[in-house]
């Protein structure tokens, strides 16, 4: 699929129609695809401006939330859309990982590996 080709198509649906919350949450799908969480989130706010209810936008708002490492707002955002389509395994699953990532303690940095450098004249084959 050419994500970026649907990116420019929602941009210029959006020049005709700003107030539409299904062109925005569909852009916001496809800044997903294209690993741009920040431009998502951006695009499901504005389609919860028009419509604060808009499961799609508060589901994909809790995916870039998610992507950004927001996981306290992710779970709101997953709540929510939950409670517009209640029962909906995949938000709930989303929610569920969002979760198990609130209540793993913080990585430490790692130490630098230590390499051993073989002298490969004493390696026998």
């Amino acid at each position: 699929k050419d994500w970026a080709e649907a990116e420019a198509y929602y941009g210029r649906s959006l020049h005709f129609r700003t107030d539409d919350p299904s062109t925005w949450a569909n852009r916001a799908l496809v800044r997903l695809k294209l690993q741009n969480p920040s431009g998502a989130l951006h695009d499901c706010d504005r389609a919860l401006e028009a419509n604060p209810r808009y499961m799609k936008a508060l589901h994909r708002r809790g995916k870039a939330l998610h992507e950004l490492k927001r996981y306290e707002d992710a779970v709101r955002s997953f709540q929510l859309a939950l409670a517009e389509s209640p029962g909906n395994a995949q938000i709930n699953g989303d929610l569920m990982v969002s979760r198990r990532h609130l209540r793993e303690p913080p990585s430490a940095p790692s130490a630098p590996s230590r390499r051993r450098v073989i002298d490969p004249s004493t390696c026998r084959v």
